[in-house]
C-alpha cells in the first residue's frame, strides 16, 4: 500500500491542503495528514499543536474520505524533524507500507532543505501536485484574519468557527 504523508504546520489548514490531500489519491492509496509538532522552519512562530490538529480534523472532516486520515502521532513522538517522524512510521508499519512525501511543487524543490533528506528521499517518493488552481498560503490567510478579513471560500466554516469560538490569530469579531 503506497502511503502518501502531508506534512505541515497547518496553521491554519485551508483549503489548499485539502485540494493537495484528494489530487494525491490519484498517486497513493491513501493520505496520512500529519500536522507537525513543531515546524523547524517556524520554530515558536505557530499556534500550539493541539489548535493546528483540531482544526486540520475540522478541515478533513468535512471532505469526509476515508483514504484521508489525520493522524496525531507528532504529538506522541515529539519529532524535531521530518525525518525522525519517517523513520518512527517505517518502523511501526508493516512491511507492505511504501511512503510518499506529497505537497506542492514547492515542497518537492525544497525537500533538499530538510535535514537528512538523503534518508528521506531514500525511503519516501514525492509527489509533487500543482496548486495553482488553488493558490493561498497559511501566511496569506493569517495576514486576513490579523486584519479581520474575509477568508471564505479559503477556510471552512467549521475552521473559522473553531478559530472564532479560540480567538485564535487576533481574529475579532466577523462579519459576513
Amino acid at each position: 500500500m503506497n502511503i502518501g504523508l502531508l506534512l505541515g504546520s497547518f496553521d491554519p489548514p485551508h483549503i489548499g491542503h485539502a485540494y493537495i490531500a484528494v489530487e494525491a489519491l490519484d498517486y497513493v492509496d491513501e493520505v496520512w495528514v500529519i500536522p507537525a509538532w513543531q515546524n523547524p522552519f517556524k520554530k515558536g512562530k505557530s499556534l500550539p499543536f493541539e489548535h493546528r490538529y483540531n482544526m486540520t480534523k475540522l478541515l478533513f472532516d468535512t471532505i469526509n474520505n476515508p483514504k484521508i486520515i489525520v493522524d496525531s502521532v507528532e504529538s506522541i513522538i515529539k519529532p524535531e524533524y521530518s525525518y525522525e517522524l519517517i523513520k518512527h512510521l517505517v518502523k511501526t508499519t508493516t512491511s507492505n507500507h511504501r511512503f510518499s512525501i506529497i505537497g506542492g511543487y514547492d515542497i518537492v524543490e525544497n525537500i533538499h532543505r530538510w535535514k537528512q533528506s538523503d534518508f528521506i528521499l531514500s525511503v519516501c517518493g514525492l509527489v509533487g501536485i500543482n496548486r495553482e488552481k488553488i493558490n493561498i498560503s497559511s501566511t496569506e490567510i493569517r495576514a486576513l484574519l490579523n486584519d479581520n478579513k474575509e477568508t471564505q471560500p479559503f477556510l471552512t466554516k467549521e475552521v473559522i468557527n473553531y478559530i472564532k469560538n479560540k480567538n485564535l490569530y487576533n481574529y475579532g469579531v466577523f462579519t459576513s
